[in-house]
């Protein structure tokens, strides 16, 4: 079976390298140029428009483009936002955990909330295995 075309491979494996390099140089000392790697593959993306994948967007923090390793440059909290009791009639006990949030707190003071629901075997539609090309 012949390889696919793929528009802007090259743009592509530029964005893998920047990823890659962003988060070798967080694993040492100084994070500058970390975050300078970062910066670099957000400006590529936008200039030769091409999409970053969400798992990686989740990844980098958008105020100060750090790569979010927990316990080096963030810290992560399992928080519930419900203020109901779960002794009232109006809800039944099993849909209590729906409104979990895991929060991501960066090094800078930026928090990203991701909200985790009770269907564990939900699956984007580019987690699907049908939905990436081979490069």
């Amino acid at each position: 079976m012949a390889k696919k075309n793929v528009p802007g491979k090259e743009h592509l494996q530029r964005l893998n390298y920047l990823y890659q390099l962003a988060t070798w140089h967080t694993w040492q000392p100084t994070h500058s140029l970390a975050r300078l790697y970062a910066q670099s593959m957000h400006s590529v993306s936008t200039k030769t428009r091409s999409s970053i994948l969400p798992s990686i967007k989740r990844t980098v923090c958008k105020k100060c483009h750090r790569i979010q390793i927990p316990g080096r440059t963030c810290h992560v909290v399992l928080s519930n936002k419900d203020t109901k009791k779960n002794g009232s009639n109006d809800r039944p006990k099993s849909t209590a955990s729906h409104k979990d949030i895991l929060e991501i707190h960066c090094t800078c003071g930026s928090i990203k909330r991701f909200p985790i629901g009770t269907n564990r075997d939900y699956t984007l539609a580019y987690e699907k295995p049908d939905a990436l090309e081979e490069l």
